[in-house]
């Protein structure tokens, strides 16, 4: 596929992404704390990411250059391996944490929509955060 429509496909599906979650909290009539961040703040936040790394592509191309060059397929798949094992550490840790507060004494039990919600913020804030940290630095050893 061309670098540009990559780069188009990119920005269109985060637009998509934020009318999606303006439409949500436009329809629903009431949300509490843990709904505002999960579904909102934190999606915001990656979707705001990888716009600014989408970016990054759209400027390079127009200059002439190659949208990717080896320091930033090195950085995100080791922001890959990152997230990757966010993701396995993350279920071991919501794991833990619901076998822990089964009895609510200070935090309330995470359901099964919560749960899975809690795994892939967590991985995907490391992956965002990581790509995010090696692109800024320039380090990936």
């Amino acid at each position: 596929m061309d670098q540009k429509m990559k780069n188009v496909l990119g920005l269109v599906l985060g637009v998509t992404v934020i009318g999606t979650l303006l439409a949500y909290f436009l329809s629903v009539e009431s949300i509490d704390l843990a709904g505002i961040v999960f579904i909102g703040i934190v999606p915001l936040l990656l979707v705001l990411g990888a716009t600014y790394l989408i970016w990054n592509r759209v400027k390079a191309v127009k200059a002439g250059l190659p949208a990717e060059d080896e320091l930033s397929k090195k950085a995100v798949v080791k922001a890959g391996y990152y997230g990757f094992f966010a993701a396995i550490y993350g279920a071991l840790g919501v794991m833990f944490y619901n076998s822990f507060t089964e009895h609510e004494l200070l935090w309330p039990v995470l359901d099964a929509d919560r749960t899975a919600e809690a795994i892939i913020l967590i991985s995907a804030i490391v992956f965002m955060a990581s790509a995010l940290w090696m692109t800024f630095r320039g380090e990936v050893q």
